[in-house]
């Protein structure tokens, strides 16, 4: 992978942070206090934006995971699900769960609670963004109050630990997402 292509799945990125950035103009995406522990004012506002947001954020999620297995594994199947991504990217990664994203109220580490576990069959688990998006994505109108602006931001939080994984994993370097 080169760096015309990781520029590619930046920019779209990019695109995304750009339409989360335009709702700031109906809802405020500050933090508050409660009882200790910091939180979105308007965290569990949903709409059709953050719907979109949610499930573009969440396929490209899907998306860049791959790059980033098949950037780790080159023998790496396309068509593997989520499971599997999770897999490849924290056998190699462990301390990706330990990523801290800076946001102008508060600092994130997205993927803190990610893992897998295996009761009778594998599942991913820890992304309660990644749960709401498959919960929609089958069921839209039973789900619709999940396209909420905590799981656009953390979806996108999420996103970019990819992004800035996959630069480096395939360039040594992320001077060059701009």
């Amino acid at each position: 992978m080169d760096q015309k292509e990781i520029m590619h799945y930046w920019y779209y990125f990019c695109s995304l942070c750009s339409q989360l950035n335009d709702t700031r103009q109906y809802v405020d995406h500050s933090t508050v206090d409660k009882s200790g522990i910091t939180v979105l004012a308007n965290g569990d506002t949903y709409s059709n934006e953050f719907l979109k947001i949610l499930l573009s954020s969440s396929s490209e999620f899907e998306t860049v995971g791959k790059l980033l297995c098949k950037s780790i594994d080159k023998d790496f199947k396309g068509k593997s699900n989520i499971v599997l991504i999770s897999e490849t990217i924290l056998s190699k990664y462990p301390n990706i769960v330990k990523t801290k994203i800076a946001t102008d109220y508060e600092d994130l580490v997205p993927l803190s609670e990610w893992k897998i576990v295996d009761n009778a069959n594998k599942k991913v688990e820890g992304l309660g963004w990644w749960r709401a998006y498959t919960d929609i994505k089958h069921a839209r109108y039973e789900n619709f109050k999940s396209a909420t602006l905590k799981n656009c931001i953390d979806a996108l939080g999420s996103l970019l630990v990819y992004e800035l994984y996959l630069s480096m994993d395939a360039t040594g370097s992320v001077s060059n997402l701009s």
